[in-house]
């Protein structure tokens, strides 16, 4: 009797640890193939930032162009004329930044939405602005050309020492101890109180995200690069990034997409949409499409990606 009730709770524990290792998979998310669908967007001007705080608030920002989408159509702002605007980022439906540059000075451009209007804010670099993230309202960073970092204290901007004169295109955390730069041919670290160069990557790194401290995507030319927690490392498998990724997005470790475009001298520059299942970079069927340039989603089913020729792509699953 007693060796019956030992199995019998034997039995029981075991299949909790099965269950239990089920739930943990699926809480990282298996990958649900999303159906891409062209979306009107009112422009064909080129995109080069997308960024929303849900599925009904989303905003792409390019070339003299400001678009916000509301859940059911992308519609244009007025605050985006004489301006190139690479990227946006915000903490809220009422704090919302774009950078990028003068369209006829070239002179760096900020951008702020406080929830009614588009205003310009002065800027404390004279180089172009390429990138922009933030842990809240009080703690942003925006990075560019020359090495150039600033960061918003939720009062001023000020410039910070980058100890790099690369250009450094984009920045990404997970939070205000742990952002990570990423540029021509290199990847600086920010602890809490420095920046500090880590990797020195082959080629030009365009876009950096991930999912936690321990799962950092970066892509650029021909590269595609993972932080475990450790330490950077190539991540070639499958081969099939696009040549030049300009954006990575990711829900999970077992979801992560990469945009870009495939340059050929007979063909310059289709888009492409890479996609990482945990193990393998495959290739994602969209047909003819101009370079893509960024990407976001609000959840692994609700993803924009934005481009070349006023192109606005949408992901959600079939049906």
């Amino acid at each position: 009797m007693k060796l019956h009730a030992l199995k019998a709770m034997m039995a029981a524990l075991l299949t909790s640890l099965i269950l239990g290792a089920c739930q943990s998979r699926d809480s990282v998310g298996p990958y649900t193939p999303l159906v891409w669908t062209t979306v009107a967007g009112g422009t064909n001007s080129s995109l080069g930032g997308v960024w929303g705080t849900s599925s009904s608030d989303v905003w792409a920002v390019g070339s003299e162009t400001i678009l916000h989408f509301n859940g059911a159509t992308w519609s244009s702002v007025t605050g985006g004329a004489t301006w190139i605007l690479f990227k946006v980022w915000g903490s809220s439906p009422s704090d919302v930044w774009a950078v990028g540059q003068s369209y006829t000075t070239g002179n760096p451009t900020f951008l702020h939405y406080d929830g009614m209007n588009w205003s310009a804010v002065p800027s404390p670099s004279i180089y172009q602005l390429a990138g922009i993230w933030g842990s809240s309202a009080s703690d942003v960073w925006a990075v560019g050309v020359g090495g150039t970092i600033i960061h918003y204290d939720g009062t001023n901007w000020s410039s910070v020492l980058s100890g790099t004169t690369q250009q450094l295109n984009s920045v990404w955390g997970t939070s205000a101890s742990n952002v990570w730069a990423v540029g021509s041919q290199t990847i600086l670290h920010y602890d809490g109180t420095r920046w500090s160069t880590v990797y020195d990557a082959s080629n030009v790194v365009s876009g950096v995200q991930g999912t936690s401290r321990s799962d950092v995507w970066a892509v650029g030319s021909s590269v595609s690069l993972h932080y475990d927690g450790t330490s950077w490392a190539s991540f070639q498998s499958g081969l099939e990034l696009p040549n030049f990724a300009l954006g990575v997005w990711a829900s999970s470790p077992r979801n992560v997409l990469a945009v870009g475009y495939t340059g050929f001298k007979s063909a310059c520059c289709p888009g492409k949409i890479a996609q990482f299942n945990g193990t393998t970079w495959s290739s994602v069927p969209i047909g003819t499409l101009p370079s893509l340039r960024a990407i976001w989603g609000s959840s692994a089913s609700d993803v924009w990606i934005v481009g070349d020729s006023g192109t606005v792509l949408h992901g959600s699953p079939a049906g």
